[in-house]
């Protein structure tokens, strides 16, 4: 792992470019779950899906380009529809999730023993994924703990835009989301966790800011975000690599793995990057074992700020 080349602090892509994607899907198929129910609504999720493919622009370039890496073949056709077909069924899927309906699917766990002892121990923490999979299913997942408290810290002009959709569904939903981008929202975060909540960040995405790491990732390099493995060596404890991978029809596998202790005794900075660089090779594998789920529709390899901050 080396350090990335300052280039600028423009904002990133996927900030300056209008993400209407999920949110608008999220209204959409709300809306039909609403009518129809779910074995319905998926009946419906291939029209929907090559709609979405054929109006893809810079998605569908992303999409190919991933693709492409991760198949280690030229993306075909197909494959970019299989790509779309996967975020639109967990698209489909958050609603029911949100709704409590945990009876509809099959969720499986897997690496969850050292999480499930903090729980009952009552000990909080950070959980780090990627938009891989479904994150609700995690919440879902939960619902055998009825004292497991989650909450997702977003950056905030998504978490708002999230927030009233995920409120129209279920009102309990979008006290759970913590706005990323002020100081207050790490003190959010320390507070939720000191009182045993688990939080959870996609870290596969930046927000603009200086403090990077350059990883080797599918094939090429990419810059993870140090922030969110900061605040992970400030709550202390083990942090965790969490992803709901979707498996097709109703099933979700909950894996979790642990990126680093920062209990442990060694300089933080050694740890952060210990956890940095686990995080990138466990999302490898993860995106390799499931190539369709992952949904970061942008281009993860372009360079962006600086990790000038990261010492």
């Amino acid at each position: 792992m080396s350090n990335a080349t300052p280039e600028n602090n423009e904002v990133p892509e996927w900030r300056t470019r209008q993400e209407r994607g999920s949110i608008f899907w999220l209204r959409v198929i709300t809306f039909i779950a609403l009518k129809l129910g779910r074995r319905v609504a998926r009946l419906l999720l291939p029209p929907i899906t090559l709609f979405f493919v054929l109006r893809a622009g810079e998605a569908g370039d992303a999409s190919r380009a991933y693709l492409a890496r991760v198949l280690k073949r030229p993306a075909k056709w197909i494959d970019v529809y299989r790509h779309f077909y996967c975020f639109a069924a967990t698209i489909l899927d958050r609603f029911f999730l949100v709704n409590e309906r945990v009876e509809l699917f099959d969720i499986r766990g897997f690496g969850t023993e050292r999480f499930t002892e903090r729980f009952k121990a009552n000990q909080g923490g950070l959980l780090l994924g990627a938009h891989i999979g479904s994150f609700d299913a995690v919440r879902a997942f939960g619902y055998d703990m009825p004292s497991l408290k989650v909450a997702l810290a977003m950056f905030e002009g998504n978490a708002r835009k999230l927030g009233m959709v995920l409120n129209a569904i279920n009102p309990r939903a979008a006290q759970e989301i913590i706005p990323l981008g002020t100081m207050q929202s790490i003190l959010d975060i320390r507070a939720r966790v000191v009182e045993g909540a688990y939080v959870g960040m996609l870290a596969d995405r930046s927000l603009g800011q200086k403090g990077y790491k350059t990883v080797s990732f599918l094939g090429g390099e990419a810059q993870v975000a140090i922030g969110p493995f900061k605040i992970g060596a400030l709550l202390g404890g083990p942090l965790f690599f969490m992803a709901a991978i979707y498996r097709g029809s109703n099933r979700y596998d909950i894996i979790f793995d642990t990126l680093v202790d920062f209990d442990a005794a060694e300089p933080k900075p050694i740890l952060i990057d210990r956890a940095i660089a686990r995080y990138a090779e466990i999302l490898e594998e993860r995106v390799i074992d499931a190539p369709y789920n992952w949904f970061n529709f942008f281009n993860f390899w372009q360079a962006e700020g600086s990790d000038e901050e990261s010492q």
